[in-house]
């Protein structure tokens, strides 16, 4: 049993052996198949150089197709005040930040209450809305 058990073995190994230039064929086209990946790769980064989320334009329409698609309730568009602004300086303008603290953020009880159709805080309260809107800068709190 043992004997042809090695006879099988032998005939396996003689007959997965495959000629020394099918051997080299293949080694030429495997790393010719890698040196063309790696030279596409850097044409490709000399021509499109790739932007990380912070250098996107806050504008940018693909940003805003991916935004729409994953909102439910609302509708992002193009804001000319932000045209050639990138996610950086947008964060810059400062802001709460809640991500890390989201296990310390309690839930609010909402009162169900019928909403009026419009409002407009000129015609609530005209006392408080005679003064000109300023643009506060960099200052969040004007957002």
């Amino acid at each position: 049993a043992m004997a042809e058990l090695k006879k099988v073995r032998a005939a396996a190994a003689r007959a997965n052996r495959k000629p020394a230039k099918h051997r080299q064929l293949e080694y030429g086209l495997w790393a010719g198949g890698m040196f063309g990946c790696i030279a596409v790769a850097v044409v490709a980064m000399l021509f499109n150089p790739d932007r990380g989320p912070s250098q996107m334009p806050v504008n940018d329409s693909n940003l805003i197709t991916h935004i729409n698609l994953n909102a439910k309730t609302w509708k992002a568009g193009a804001v000319s005040f932000f045209e050639d602004w990138t996610i950086r300086d947008v964060k810059s303008l400062g802001g709460v930040a809640v991500s890390n603290q989201v296990s310390a953020i309690q839930e609010c009880a909402l009162q169900t209450i019928d909403l009026p159709d419009s409002f407009d805080s000129r015609e609530r309260w005209p006392q408080c809305c005679n003064a000109p809107v300023y643009d506060m800068g960099n200052c969040s709190s004007s957002w």
